[in-house]
């Protein structure tokens, strides 16, 4: 994708002036489009995980909320971000200080604007000084909103098992194979997700689809206490059956101080 360059000026912006973006793109890199707007759907679907009032940086209730749908919720780091993702169909949450979070559904770089939508459905075309503005004061944070099976374009990959471990908690365990499944295409070789996989399969009833999935993550963790936990969690699943709330095989890999 291409991100911003070095001689974008960031400070006209600020300044509140009205200037096309195209002198701010590095040639370079390519795959950003000139425009792009998410679909309707999509983003009807965002304004219902939106918060009545301003949230702190970070998003949690938007991602606790999309995670009950079944939805994958992950930051977005600096505008080339917010811009990429909404350029691939997904909807970005997006605070804005003392206002309540927005949703970006869509950009214009030739005329410097940003499509927002309101919690109140009323959307609209920003020009990119004002949106920063709002954006800036809500902390600079967003969080990408998609369905099972899809992936960010540019998440890294603690930042997707966890809103995977989220899935895995909150949702159906069929959305969070989904999930994992998807995670696993791009990182095959994560211990985290193969074990969390094979938590959800087992909860689906496939006891040998988990079998071999916990097997697959002991053989690819490098690390001594990560397989013991696998170990445990694979014997807890297999051997005596799951609790009526699981704790995300996931959520333990990450969690753990010494990972």
């Amino acid at each position: 994708m291409r991100r911003m360059s070095a001689t974008c000026p960031w400070l006209l912006l600020a300044a509140g002036l009205e200037i096309g973006l195209s002198a701010c793109i590095d040639d370079g890199l390519s795959g950003l489009p000139d425009r792009a707007m998410i679909t309707a759907g999509r983003a009807r679907g965002a304004i219902g995980l939106l918060p009545q009032r301003p949230e702190a940086p970070g998003g949690w209730a938007v991602s606790a909320a999309a995670s009950r749908l079944g939805e994958v919720a992950v930051p977005v780091a600096g505008l080339d971000g917010v811009l990429a993702e909404v350029a691939a169909g997904h909807a970005v949450v997006i605070g804005q200080g003392v206002h309540a979070p927005a949703v970006a559904t869509g950009y214009d770089l030739r005329a410097g604007t940003m499509t927002v939508l309101g919690g109140d459905g009323r959307s609209g075309a920003q020009p990119l000084a004002r949106w920063r503005r709002h954006w800036e004061a809500g902390g600079l944070w967003a969080v990408a909103v998609m369905l099972p099976g899809e992936l960010p374009v540019a998440g890294d990959q603690e930042s997707y098992l966890r809103a995977a471990a989220r899935v895995e908690q909150a949702a159906s365990p069929w959305e969070a194979v989904l999930v994992y499944d998807a995670g696993l295409a791009r990182w095959p070789d994560n211990a985290g997700a193969l074990s969390g996989l094979g938590n959800s399969l087992f909860h689906l009833g496939d006891a040998k689809g988990a079998a071999a999935a916990f097997a697959a993550a002991i053989e690819r963790s490098n690390d001594a206490s990560e397989r013991e936990r696998i170990r445990h969690l694979a014997a807890d699943a297999i051997g005596t059956g799951v609790a009526a709330q699981p704790v995300s095989a996931t959520e333990k890999s990450l969690s753990d101080p010494g990972q």
